[in-house]
C-alpha cells in the first residue's frame, strides 16, 4: 500500500485529485491543526471491492462490475505504520456516514496487514443526528471551528 501511492506533506497546493471542490475546504481546515501536521497523507487511494463473478464472462461486464464495486478515498493518512481514512464533506448528510463505513471494511478486506487507527468524517456542518450515529458506528467527526 505504501509503494503504491506518492505520500505528501499536510500542504496542499491545489485540490488533489478526486476531491470535490467543495469538499477541499474543510480538508484544507484540517490540515492546519496539530493533529494533521503528524501525518503524510495519499489521495484518491483505490479500495477493490472484489472479482468480479464468473458468471460475467463479458470483459466489458467484468469491467463495468468492478467500477460499480471499487471506491476510492477521499485521503488516507498515515504516521509510521498506522493508517486513518479520512471523507472530506462540507455539508455531511446521511450517505458520508455509509460510504464512511464502506470504506473501513473494504480497508480491512484490502488491506488484513495494515493497522487502521480511525476513520475520520472531516466536515464544516453536520447535523446532530447524523453525528450521532457516525460516533455509534465507531467514526471519528471532526468539524471545522469547534477545536
Amino acid at each position: 500500500m505504501q509503494e503504491r501511492y506518492t505520500w505528501h506533506p499536510p500542504i496542499v497546493a491545489r485540490k488533489p485529485e478526486g476531491m470535490v471542490f467543495d469538499d477541499w475546504q474543510p480538508w484544507q481546515a484540517y490540515l492546519a491543526t496539530p493533529e494533521a501536521q503528524r501525518r503524510l497523507y495519499a489521495y484518491n487511494v483505490r479500495l477493490s471491492g472484489g472479482a468480479a463473478p464468473e458468471i460475467l464472462t463479458n470483459p466489458a461486464d467484468a469491467e463495468y462490475w468492478q467500477q460499480l464495486t471499487d471506491k476510492r478515498i477521499d485521503a488516507v493518512g498515515r504516521a509510521l505504520d498506522r493508517f486513518t481514512i479520512y471523507e472530506a464533506r462540507r455539508i455531511t448528510g446521511w450517505s458520508a456516514i455509509g460510504q464512511l463505513v464502506g470504506y473501513c471494511q473494504l480497508w480491512k478486506l484490502n488491506f488484513p496487514e495494515l493497522e487502521l487507527e480511525a476513520c475520520v468524517l472531516v466536515t464544516e456542518r453536520i447535523d446532530d443526528a447524523i453525528r450521532s450515529v457516525a460516533v455509534r458506528q465507531g467514526l471519528r467527526v471532526w468539524v471545522a471551528g469547534e477545536q
